[in-house]
Formats: C-alpha cells, sequence, structure tokens
C-alpha cells in the first residue's frame, strides 16, 4: 500500500509532462492484496475455495481492479483446478468429486516430507534448491512449537521448510492430510503473506455439491475423465 501511494503523484506527474491523461482515482482501498480463502475436508477428499483481490495502477494512473475466483479439488486420485469466473475445470474432475477416492495415508513424518521433496528434487532446475532445503533445520521433521489458539479451536505452530510458519489444528474425528504437517492449518506465515482463519469448524455434514462446484452448468471441463 506504501508503494501504490508513492507511486500514484509520480505517475500523475509523469503523465501530465507527458500530455497523457492522469485519472487517479479519489480514494484508495486500505490494501492493495486481499485473500479470502475456504478450506473444506473431508476423510478422503478436499477443495480449497480461493478469491483474490488485487489492486494496481494502470497506465492513466487510475486503479486497475482485479478479482480472482478460484477452487482446487484433491484427493489420492489428483487434483483438479477449477476456475469460477471463467467456468473452466482442468485435470481430474469427475461426476461424483472424487467421492470414491481411497483415503490417504497420514503424513508429516521425516519420510514423507522427503518423498515430497523427490519429484521437484529430480527436476535439474530445481536440484540445488531443494538440496539447500534438505539441509535447514526441521527440514526432516516438523519441528512442533508454542500452543495457540485461532477462531476458538487450539492449534500447535509448527515451522516445516525453509522458515514456512504454520499452526495446525488436529481438532475433529479426522484429521486432514492435505498439509505436510497433518492438520488443518488456521495459520500460515510464508514469503511475507499471512493467512489467519476467522472460522474453524469440525465434524459438520457438508453438501456434496460443495466438492463439484464445475457441474452447476456452463463449464469447460478437460483433462482425465473430462466428458
Amino acid at each position: 500500500m506504501r508503494q501504490l501511494r508513492e507511486l500514484m503523484p509520480i505517475c500523475v506527474e509523469g503523465n501530465r509532462r507527458l500530455g497523457r491523461p492522469a485519472n487517479p482515482p479519489p480514494a484508495l482501498p486500505d490494501q492493495v492484496l486481499h485473500t479470502y480463502r475456504y478450506d473444506y475436508a473431508a476423510s478422503n477428499r478436499t477443495i480449497i475455495y480461493t478469491l483474490t483481490y488485487h489492486a494496481t495502477l494502470a497506465e492513466d494512473c487510475s486503479l486497475l481492479e482485479r478479482i480472482e475466483l478460484n477452487a482446487k479439488l484433491r484427493s489420492s486420485k489428483g487434483s483438479c483446478v477449477i476456475d469460477l469466473k471463467r467456468k473452466t475445470a482442468k485435470g481430474v474432475c469427475d461426476a461424483s468429486g472424487h467421492a470414491d477416492a481411497p483415503p490417504q495415508p497420514p503424513r508429516g513424518d521425516a519420510a514423507s516430507l522427503q518423498a515430497a521433496l523427490a519429484p521437484l528434487a529430480a527436476d535439474p532446475r530445481m536440484a540445488r534448491q531443494i538440496a539447500a532445503l534438505r539441509q535447514l533445520p526441521g527440514a526432516g521433521k516438523p519441528v512442533e512449537g508454542a500452543r495457540r489458539t485461532i477462531a476458538g479451536v487450539e492449534c500447535r505452530m509448527i515451522e516445516p521448510l525453509a522458515g514456512a510458519r504454520g499452526c495446525i489444528s488436529r481438532a475433529g474425528s479426522f484429521v486432514p492430510t492435505a498439509n505436510a504437517a497433518r492438520g488443518m492449518s488456521l495459520y500460515v506465515d510464508v514469503a511475507k503473506e499471512v493467512l489467519v482463519a476467522t472460522q474453524a469448524r469440525f465434524d459438520l455434514p457438508l453438501d456434496p455439491a460443495i466438492f463439484t462446484p464445475y457441474l452447476d452448468g456452463g463449464y469447460t471441463i478437460s483433462g482425465k475423465d473430462a466428458k
């Protein structure tokens, strides 16, 4: 936000000197980036809905605002990436929303973390970076820290890799396996971006349609199981 405020008068003055139009907005948003994330997890599948708002300056110094609406369905069958604005779905996007996927085995131990890194390590472009990550403290096993309460739920601070921090809850009758450290993330701090849960509910019935937004009509589905 500070950068946007600093660039605004520079943009306006520069455009006026060059004889170009300058249309600065009457007001600026509180933040240039908002991300709202909604995680839903069943015993054998997860889907994450993400709404992202991003504001930048256009060439005429007006505010260029972009909103993205996406979802990602994951299970042991694979993943389906969904663009809710463009109405596209790509990947393993079957009619059941992975309802028949075998449950994934528990993850979070040293072996599973190293297994997750193996495909990246095999890529020559990433081999050096992955080798460095494996040498970092905590790269072999997530390091558990203090307990916190977020959104009324107790979680344990964990630092799994490369300085990424999170608070993981293992509440509920089953523990999701979507994270490198088993559990539901209520707090994530990585690469200067922070996500904090505002609500957390466990053992609630879910409408199966929550896992199949691409069946709502008008979607172009490509990839495995596309019809």
